[in-house]
């Protein structure tokens, strides 16, 4: 009996060398710890830039993904864009078809994330417009057909029509006996409208022009703005841009006087550049999509994706 437990108690491990192979283990495990718990990056992810493009070549459409400057087409009947699910974020640039008179809009959308892919439908050359989808819903339409209107410059000279109209004030539009008018002077827009009801009631005030751009209610097609009477806010306290927000989103009392609004048209042209070009020239691209010239003048639209 004696020599079988002397046997035994040689054969066995102690508590000291136990604990010493735990310890050894236990300190293999946290340092592979990363290796069993993240997945791998591969030089692709790790790079993380790229660009997708999708436009009509020739009456085909085209698309095609770069990466690391290496192209890679997909032959499709649609354009489909898959997200990398390692960008951090996406420059979405989209320009629509040029007709026989002018460029495609060309508009840029910045996003910090997205998933789901991104059905796109080139405006066709003639004028059509571009559509983006996502599983269905419109995402963007960036307009084609007569081309992009734009100021020619931002000069004080460049307002050809000014109209003026008296607004409500409490249910009442003031009459004061004189005619209403809004007119250029210099870089200034010289503005006479009723502030009070009667005889004497015409009040005369002058904006500088820049003031009126910036602060602008919204934009009409044809090189048009509205402006609205914003002194009933900025006596009380409001700067020129909360009193604008103010404006557009009030209701019952927290509405303040607004006694006229005025309508500015700025001299404009087609514009017949196609800006999609002038971005692509700026990133240095000249094959792929940049070599067809989308939104030009009768050349189909297309977009730009960048991660």
């Amino acid at each position: 009996m004696v020599k079988s437990m002397v046997n035994n108690r040689i054969k066995a491990f102690s508590l000291m060398e136990a604990a010493v192979c735990m310890l050894i283990v236990g300190v293999f495990t946290a340092m592979c710890a990363n290796a069993f718990t993240k997945r791998h990056v591969t030089y692709q992810e790790a790079d993380g830039h790229g660009r997708y493009e999708c436009y009509i070549n020739g009456g085909v459409l085209a698309q095609r993904y770069v990466e690391n400057n290496s192209p890679r087409s997909i032959t499709s009947n649609s354009c489909v864009f898959r997200p990398p699910r390692y960008a951090k974020y996406f420059l979405i640039n989209a320009i629509g078809g040029g007709s026989a008179s002018g460029a495609g809009t060309f508009e840029s959308l910045f996003y910090s994330s997205f998933s789901d892919p991104i059905t796109i439908t080139p405006g066709a050359a003639g004028g059509g417009d571009t559509v983006l989808t996502v599983d269905g819903s419109e995402l963007r339409r960036v307009p084609g057909g007569g081309g992009q209107i734009v100021v020619t410059n931002s000069s004080a000279t460049t307002v050809t029509d000014c109209t003026i109209q008296q607004l409500p004030v409490d249910g009442v539009t003031y009459t004061c006996g004189s005619s209403l008018s809004c007119s250029q002077s210099g870089t200034n827009i010289i503005v006479n409208y009723c502030h009070s009801n009667g005889t004497g009631g015409m009040e005369s005030t002058t904006l500088p022009l820049e003031y009126v751009r910036t602060n602008r209610m919204g934009t009409l097609p044809g090189g048009k703005i509205t402006y609205k009477d914003l002194s009933g806010y900025t006596e009380r306290g409001f700067s020129a841009t909360d009193a604008v927000s103010q404006i557009k989103t009030c209701t019952g009392a927290d509405c303040y006087p607004v006694k006229y609004q005025m309508t500015l048209t700025f001299e404009t042209t087609q514009n017949q550049d196609s800006q999609m070009e002038a971005y692509l020239e700026a990133l240095d691209v000249h094959d792929g999509i940049a070599a067809v010239n989308p939104g030009a003048l009768n050349k189909a639209g297309g977009v730009v994706i960048l991660w």
